[in-house]
């Protein structure tokens, strides 16, 4: 489990910035006003505008893809093909007769898709949407994937053409198209969502608690994570029945009113979070990964009702104290096929708190939570939290479904989704350590709430408050979390937040605080947590096996490369409260910037990748054309990305063209009056030495020898200690050199020289 890291920038709190080659679309939960965002990049942690608006996004990880393509790729085992069965090269295809032959109760199953014909008998046993698949067989598929939309996607259409093994026949095409018949929408009495959740598939529902959902020990039920396999099944509470299959075969039913009436009822708080929490950081950050890709929201907590599983097993006639050995585990079934198995010791064990659950935070459960009846297992994956539960069983072994043998699984570095030996590893249980960033804030003591927690710290000046959660798995209690800064040069420790929580080990997640005063504050803010076990998140990606597949919250973040600290200014962009014209100006401002950058030396030659792949993220989330200069030229006209920036400010309620405070004491003059609109031109250099050691000094930047253009700037500077070109270019040669502190004196006094110099405020934001 990785330490999470959230980046910002303001006068005091610098930012960077990852970047995917693939942009991402989504929205993105965001840590100030609740307020959602689109996602700039697919891994952009924390942001915040100069007026320090902090923002976050967080990157993701895994879950099972569903009904969709699997991890893996088997070798078809193909129906005889037409060359090896008929023998004749004038072989039409097949007919429809044929393949409807080959349908559920056939050895071999075919579908159509399109006008083709696949043999997928091999591919129904990995499936990840199990044996729903064989509602198509021996017809056509197309009119179940209009339905589950998730699998339109390359991957899966990769995977279906290596069972390919002919074509329809002509002579029974209609119109050209094998004739399609109409079914049912499964989905249709899909229970509505609340427009908040993050949604990452809708047939069927996957969608990711918000920001303000996550900050809160207990997350409201509407803002609850939803993940969902396949469709919510019909069922209802008074004629909902559990089945209880003891080892040699004995079964017991129940109905939810004999659970009520018989046992005895208990209070949980738990915290379920789906294994493929964080894949899409996985993706980013290692190898691609196949599903749903999760950012940081696939978790949430509740209070859970409900009765002890261990009582309702020993009712049924299960010994639960002397077990035969043979028992290893207990399998669990939903109404809607999916299946799931804990260890026999869990689902026995009086302090383990397994429930069959019937209430979420008091209430009866939500139908995306498993009303009438589910499994709730803490401190397992949410996997194994079966939904809708109709029938339990005792075994040998665990559960033979897909999503218990085929999918959540751990392995090695070398192994990638060709070679996985599924039978090898064991099925996730318990989960890691980890923590999460959810808020970074500013606190001011001129406001009265604010400055009530500023005394709790003993602080009196402008702060920042950094909040989050840590859960580990197993019910291991988090007993210290430790924040940082300034990247994890130096550490402290957050104080763990006081809740109520119910249970006989710690199964929900622990909430934390940490106010530091904002000049203290760096530029990347870290956070690693410690569970009484003393397991704790390694700091770099290097110092863990390479994990693949479904498990993902053990993965680590790598730190990012200082040299980009050019991309803060497109944190400016992003999640911005403006009218969408106004984001579209700043956008193409920003591309524009960014591309200038690259040429005149304010980012090194090394960043240019990163550039482009910025360039392409912040193009399609704001769905502009770079590339075209009429739309540039429409929408930007003359003005600098400052003049934008002055447009987006002062729709925001804020002028940001004024000087940055303490710029005109650094200069040793007054403040400018008055709010300048910069023109980007700069003043025109008199001094024709100084004029030479500026050009000695830009070409030493593009060598990228910075303490030589320190040193031939320095000199400029001497010939013409006002000249904001000569002080500008010798910040941005110190923020090369990562020596913040003189970029930010140079750029401040750059900027009080004359304010309408565009790059001045560039650098100043570079610098700071």
């Amino acid at each position: 489990m990785q330490p999470l890291r959230r980046l910002v920038e303001n006068s005091t709190v610098k930012s960077t910035v990852f970047f995917t080659r693939k942009p991402v679309n989504s929205k993105c939960y965001v840590g100030q006003y609740n307020t959602p965002v689109r996602s700039l990049s697919s891994s952009i942690r924390h942001t915040a505008t100069r007026s320090h608006s902090l923002r976050w996004m967080s990157a993701g990880v895994i879950c099972a893809s569903v009904l969709g393509a699997s991890l893996f790729t088997t070798t078809a085992v193909h129906a005889d093909s037409p060359s090896n069965n008929r023998g004749k090269s004038s072989f039409a295809g097949f007919r429809l007769e044929e393949v409807r032959k080959h349908g559920r109760d056939a050895d071999e199953k075919w579908i159509t898709k399109g006008n083709k014909v696949y043999n997928i008998t091999d591919w129904i046993p990995g499936h990840p949407g199990g044996e729903v698949i064989l509602r198509a067989v021996g017809g056509p598929v197309d009119q179940y994937w209009n339905i589950f939309t998730i699998h339109k996607k390359q991957e899966v259409y990769d995977i279906l053409d290596s069972f390919y093994i002919g074509d329809v026949d002509p002579q029974d095409l209609v119109d050209g198209k094998v004739p399609v018949g109409h079914v049912d929408d499964p989905f249709k009495n899909d229970p509505k969502r609340d427009e908040r959740l993050i949604v990452h598939s809708s047939r069927p529902c996957n969608a990711e608690t918000p920001a303000e959902g996550l900050n809160a020990f207990i997350t409201p039920d509407d803002l609850f994570y939803v993940r969902q396999h396949m469709w919510v099944p019909d069922v209802n509470e008074k004629s909902h029945k559990l089945v209880i299959e003891s080892y040699d075969g004995e079964e017991k039913e129940y109905s939810l009113q004999d659970l009520k009436d018989k046992f005895k009822e208990v209070n949980i708080t738990a915290t379920l979070q789906c294994s493929g929490n964080r894949r899409r950081h996985m993706t980013e950050e290692a190898r691609s990964t196949n599903g749903l890709q999760w950012e940081s929201g696939a978790i949430s907590t509740a209070e859970w009702t409900g009765v002890r599983l261990r009582d309702v097993l020993k009712d049924a006639g299960v010994d639960i104290d002397e077990l035969p050995d043979d028992v290893r585990h207990v399998q669990f079934v939903g109404a809607e096929a999916y299946g799931a198995s804990i260890p026999v010791e869990k689902a026995v064990d009086r302090f383990g708190d397994v429930l069959l659950v019937y209430k979420m935070n008091d209430k009866p459960l939500a139908l995306d939570h498993g009303y009438p009846l589910r499994l709730l297992a803490p401190g397992n994956v949410a996997a194994r939290s079966v939904k809708w539960i109709n029938r339990i069983r005792l075994s040998d072994e665990e559960s033979t479904s897909q999503w218990q043998r085929r999918d959540y699984k751990c392995f090695g570095p070398n192994v990638g989704s060709s070679n996985a030996d599924w039978d090898s590893a064991p099925a996730i249980q318990e989960t890691p350590v980890q923590s999460a960033i959810t808020s970074l804030r500013d606190i001011s003591p001129h406001s009265a709430p604010d400055s009530k927690l500023l005394q709790v710290y003993g602080l009196e000046e402008d702060s920042i408050a950094v909040e989050g959660y840590s859960y580990a798995g197993g019910g291991r209690k988090i007993i210290r979390v430790d924040v940082s800064a300034d990247d994890g040069r130096t550490w402290h420790q957050a104080e763990l937040l006081p809740d109520q929580s119910k249970g006989a080990k710690a199964w929900a997640w622990t909430r934390w605080r940490w106010v530091l005063p904002r000049q203290q504050a760096g530029r990347c803010f870290v956070v690693k947590a410690v569970d009484e076990a003393y397991n704790t998140q390694p700091a770099e990606i290097q110092s863990e096996a390479h994990v693949d597949l479904e498990d993902a919250q053990s993965f680590p973040l790598v730190y990012m490369s200082r040299n980009q600290q050019v991309l803060v200014l497109i944190l400016e962009v992003v999640g911005t409260r403006c009218v969408a014209t106004s984001q579209k100006r700043l956008a193409l401002a920003v591309i524009d910037f960014l591309s200038n950058s690259l040429k005149d030396g304010t980012v090194s030659a090394e960043d240019g990748e990163s550039i482009e792949i910025a360039k392409s993220c912040i193009a399609d989330t704001f769905h502009v054309d770079p590339s075209d200069q009429t739309a540039l030229k429409d929408a930007i006209g003359d003005q600098s990305l400052l003049s934008i920036y002055g447009v987006y400010e002062k729709l925001k309620g804020k002028n940001s063209t004024a000087p940055m405070p303490g710029a005109a004491a650094a200069a040793g003059g007054t403040k400018p009056s008055g709010n300048p609109t910069p023109s980007g031109s700069g003043p025109t250099p008199t001094n024709p030495e100084a004029e030479s050691f500026k050009s000695q000094g830009n070409a030493a930047m593009q060598a990228k020898d910075y303490p030589k253009a320190i040193d031939l700037y320095t000199k400029a500077v001497t010939l013409s200690p006002t000249n904001p070109i000569y002080l500008s270019n010798r910040a941005a040669a110190y923020s090369a050199s990562h020596k913040h502190a003189e970029a930010c004196a140079d750029a401040e006094l750059a900027v009080s020289a004359d304010p309408k110099y565009t790059k001045a405020w560039s650098r100043l934001g570079l610098a700071r």
